[in-house]
């Protein structure tokens, strides 16, 4: 019994190279030429599930950045610009003002 040789495609997130747009349109390129689900699952080293997912979106999933958080600094912000010019922009003298 001759055993199939699967050539498996490295993914991002999964330890891999390939992106997520990558596969997006690796999955609905083999779901086109009427490759079963199964298949291609297997090809690429996902869960059913996840080609079930990708297939069900119309575009690949868009990066999108996490919303900037609150930084530690923003209740000073008026003071340091106020004392940048006062202390020859020297950080490291605001630091100090601050820890006071």
């Amino acid at each position: 019994m001759a055993s199939k040789s699967r050539t498996m495609i490295p993914i991002e997130g999964l330890g891999g190279d390939m992106g997520n747009r990558d596969v997006w349109h690796e999955i609905h390129s083999r779901f086109k030429l009427k490759e079963a689900k199964r298949s291609i699952a297997r090809a690429l080293g996902l869960s059913i599930q996840t080609v079930r997912k990708v297939l069900r979106r119309e575009e690949p999933k868009q990066y999108r950045r996490r919303p900037a958080e609150c930084s530690i600094l923003k209740p000073f912000e008026a003071y340091i610009r106020q004392r940048l010019g006062a202390v020859g922009f020297c950080a490291q003298a605001i630091f100090e003002e601050l820890r006071k």
